[in-house]
């Protein structure tokens, strides 16, 4: 059973950036975690979905990147 496409007006989307989204997330982070969200029908605001960072071996090197739970 998949959810229905949810779309976020420019006033929600504010929101979720400003409190939702930890301060070192990337825009490009951003944009992909909230098109995960948009695609699976969660929202973040009624806590269907976090945004969360984590910590990524890449190449020997750690980084921390904003991924979606």
């Amino acid at each position: 059973m998949s959810k229905e496409l949810i779309e976020f007006s420019q006033e929600q989307k504010q929101i979720i950036k400003n409190q939702f989204f930890p301060q070192t997330a990337t825009k490009e982070e951003m944009i992909y975690c909230m098109n995960i969200a948009k695609n699976m029908g969660l929202n973040p605001i009624t806590k269907e979905i976090f945004f969360v960072p984590r910590k990524s071996n890449v190449n020997g090197r750690w980084i921390e990147k904003i991924e979606p739970m």
